[in-house]
């Protein structure tokens, strides 16, 4: 049987793949032809096309190849709309027609068993350059800013097709003094130069105070482990080539490091080696578990506002919790909530506990009350009482309640049980009860990057 170039038998094909040594991306299959394929899964509908298409094509081009001919396997759960199969399927094609890819086979169905749609894309494509490998003396360099998918997912209103690498890989095979490209995905940063350095066998010492930022990457977190799709790490052996070929193009590109060492494989951050780094909570928001997306969730909007709360001394004396009603329940033990409490010790906050359902009794029956009486959040936090904060909440537009006048036997569920509509409600001068301000949002995330926004832009004072 010939293979769907109609020049080479495929069992040449398959017999020359298992004598490869896999490499980065994607792995030659013939001549200059590579391949690759690649899981879209845990996506939303209206970007699953997009992105079925991008992640291979983008692991085709980063190889230095043309994304030439494409393969679609997309396999929904039972029941899934026809309208939005189709849609996803449209979505890809245009894809295709856009960068001239063929489309040239697939499946698609919907199966039992499956809960989250899955869209894997083989892609093959022609050479138009040989990948080199890493020597001693090359520069590393990243392509773009650190965090903005991270940004996306905390909630920023950035489209996430922007973050494609696919057509910055494209034009960067044309690049002088380039080596080898990587486009970071998974593990961030990090994970990309361990990736390098496990593949060609090489030592990698990164300058962490070189990497660039998105402006609006929220603080608090690592990144250099934080999500940061559309980045791409360049191994150059002529910089300045790059570099002005980068400018010409306006493309962003940096250099953050060197390769200093062959037939070994490490990774030194500013000359101190490194240990494997965890999987972050931002990462599992692409899970297809809805609870474990949903802790997630949680987990990562404490972690995102611990400092900054401590740091404008907003932490209340009983310590602060993140809620989240991900579903209509009127039941408090399945209200999410950290287990513990985001408190206040001498070397800065400290977060106690893990999301867990029933974690926070008090803002379990304040998010079920707010169902009840029809506002739309199901996020929530407790934060110590503060005039100039409430301030800044109305400045920016957003409604505040005093409740301090009820009683039952929190002044806020009171408040909201009276039909007192409002997104952020306080209390104070009540007896045995510390000053409160507690702020509602749609979910952990957008509350959280709302709070930060506010904070960030005009701190207030300790």
């Amino acid at each position: 049987m010939d293979s769907i170039l109609g020049k080479v038998p495929l069992d040449k094909i398959l017999k020359t793949i298992g004598t490869k040594k896999l490499e980065l991306d994607s792995n030659e299959i013939f001549g200059d032809y590579l391949a690759t394929v690649n899981p879209a899964i845990g996506v939303p509908d209206e970007f699953l096309g997009f992105f079925a298409y991008h992640y291979a094509a983008t692991n085709i081009a980063v190889s230095f190849a043309r994304p030439d001919y494409a393969l679609l396997d997309l396999n929904f759960p039972e029941g899934y709309p026809d309208d939005t199969i189709e849609k996803i399927m449209k979505d890809f094609l245009r894809e295709c027609e856009k960068y001239g890819t063929r489309l040239i086979g697939g499946h698609t169905a919907r199966y039992r068993g499956i809960e989250w749609p899955i869209a894997s894309t083989t892609i093959i494509g022609k050479r138009v350059r040989e990948r080199e490998r890493p020597s001693p003396g090359d520069t590393v360099l990243l392509i773009g800013e650190v965090g903005l998918e991270t940004a996306w997912l905390m909630g920023e209103k950035i489209d996430p097709r922007t973050l494609t690498p696919l057509p910055t890989a494209i034009q960067l095979a044309s690049a002088p003094g380039l080596k080898l490209l990587h486009d970071v995905s998974e593990g961030g940063v990090y994970r990309a130069i361990e990736d390098i350095a496990q593949a060609y066998s090489v030592a990698i010492d990164i300058s962490s105070n070189e990497i660039p930022l998105y402006p609006g990457f929220p603080s608090g977190l690592d990144p250099l482990t934080s999500p940061s799709y559309g980045t791409l790490i360049a191994i150059a052996n002529s910089p300045p080539g790059l570099l002005s070929y980068c400018s010409e193009k306006g493309i962003k590109c940096k250099e953050i490091g060197k390769v200093f060492a062959r037939d070994t494989t490490q990774v030194l951050i500013d000359g101190k080696p490194q240990k494997p780094r965890q999987t972050l909570p931002v990462e599992t928001l692409y899970s297809p578990s809805l609870l474990e997306k949903d802790e997630s969730m949680l987990k990562l909007a404490a972690e995102s506002l611990a400092r900054i709360l401590y740091q404008s001394n907003l932490l209340p004396e009983t310590g602060t919790n993140i809620a989240y009603l991900p579903r209509d329940t009127d039941n408090p033990r399945e209200v999410l909530a950290l287990d513990g409490r985001i408190i206040k010790t001498k070397s800065g906050p400290k977060i106690c506990g893990k999301p867990a359902p029933g974690g926070s009794t008090y803002l379990a029956k304040l998010l079920i009350e707010a169902k009840r009486s029809g506002l739309p959040y199901r996020a929530a936090i407790n934060l110590r009482y503060k005039k100039e904060l409430v301030e800044k909440l109305e400045q920016a537009g957003i409604q505040v309640y005093d409740a301090s006048s009820y009683e039952d036997p929190c002044p806020v569920v009171g408040a909201i049980r009276a039909g007192n509509r409002a997104q952020a409600y306080f209390y104070k001068d009540k007896p045995n009860l510390e000053p409160t301000l507690v702020i509602l949002g749609e979910d952990p995330l957008k509350l959280a990057n709302m709070i930060r926004q506010l904070l960030v832009e005009n701190p207030l004072q300790p």
